[in-house]
């Protein structure tokens, strides 16, 4: 879809864009990715390959507070995945 079309907003949640380390857990595989952005309901992040929709994996992400960052671990299933302009974005639910 070209960047000058309006679209609807069909979320529950408003969305926050942000750019935070997240570190994921797929089957035997770790691997270091960014947060797009984030809500209530859901995490948007890039990742160099596909990932099966339905598929559960474990999610750490490094939040700012203040001078430092607090780690949290969230298990989290992907409900969506698609190709943005050569990555690869994955939305994946808390």
């Amino acid at each position: 879809m070209p960047d000058h079309m309006t679209t609807t907003e069909r979320r529950r949640e408003p969305r926050v864009a942000v750019e935070l380390p997240l570190r994921f857990t797929f089957g035997s595989k770790t691997i270091d990715s960014r947060i797009v952005d984030l809500s209530k309901a859901g995490i948007r992040f890039r990742t160099p390959q596909p990932l099966p929709v339905m598929s559960r994996m474990q999610l750490t992400l490094g939040l700012p507070e203040g001078k430092r960052t607090t780690r949290i671990t969230i298990v989290g299933v992907v409900v969506r995945c698609a190709e943005v302009r050569g990555a690869v974005v994955y939305r994946s639910t808390l």
